[in-house]
């Protein structure tokens, strides 16, 4: 057995004793090939939680209508490279559509 396979083997055996204590949501760190097992070989649902945003300056902030982007603004003038917070789809089209780059930190997982 190799390491990779040793590593999600082990992976779900802790998924399977959480299950076996009742315990119906995880949330985790996961890698891409740690996500890809449980979702195609275990067959669990797999959702992103906790995203983290990179934080940029931007032009006129007075003139800017959503609080996520000033948010981000004076956090990048603190010194703050990423924030860590959960997102809403409305967040992610704002984000999106600013040009504000963000990626999955944590998942939440259904057992």
């Amino acid at each position: 057995m190799k390491t990779k396979q040793y590593k999600l083997s082990c992976l779900k055996k802790q998924l399977k004793d959480k299950k076996a204590k009742r315990v119906s949501i995880l949330i985790w760190k996961l890698t891409k090939e740690q996500k890809e097992y449980i979702e195609n070989v275990l067959h669990l649902r797999v959702e992103s939680y906790l995203y983290g945003i990179r934080t940029k300056t931007f032009k006129n902030i007075s003139q800017l209508n959503y609080n996520i982007l000033k948010d981000l603004h004076y956090m990048k003038k603190r010194g703050k490279d990423v924030e860590i917070r959960p997102l809403k789809i409305k967040d992610k089209k704002i984000l999106d559509e600013y040009g504000v780059r963000y990626y999955t930190v944590k998942y939440k997982i259904y057992l």
